[in-house]
């Protein structure tokens, strides 16, 4: 007679203060679903390089040209998720903003403003998937 394991659900919601940003956990033994939704990214490149600075989470990637900043970015952020879920069970540790002279370049009239949304799930020994949907806010110098 086969038994059944009762696991215990956990939900996390986090959202920065006067941020459109938001960020959810659903956890169940070592299987662990995150999703973050309405990201602002900033793209810019300094004539050789690109790259895609979190706003809402102080994450930053760099790629030879537009698309692979952002790919890199959507590579690395999964990559990143994964470790706080292995090493500390949350993402709590990530969500801290750019710094301010990010932010100040971000507002400039100029930048073109996007958002961007992922959910994946994660297991302690497996590799994480999924981006659904990346918006970018590509900075007037780079546009």
């Amino acid at each position: 007679m086969a038994t059944q394991q009762n696991k215990e659900v956990k939900i996390r919601r986090a959202a920065a203060k006067n941020s459109p940003a938001r960020a959810i956990t659903v956890s169940t033994g070592d299987t662990h679903v995150v999703g973050i939704g309405n990201l602002r990214v900033a793209i810019e490149t300094d004539g050789k390089f690109w790259t895609a600075q979190g706003l809402e989470i102080d994450y930053i990637a760099q790629g030879d040209d537009l698309e692979d900043a952002k790919k890199q970015f959507e590579d690395g952020l999964a990559c990143v998720i994964h470790q706080h879920m292995r090493i500390y069970g949350s993402i709590d540790k990530l969500l801290s903003p750019a710094p301010r002279e990010v932010w100040k370049e971000v507002l400039n009239p100029k930048a073109i403003r996007a958002r961007y949304s992922q959910v994946s799930i994660h297991e302690i020994i497996k590799e994480a998937f999924g981006f659904e949907k990346v918006d970018y806010l590509v900075l007037a110098n780079a546009a």
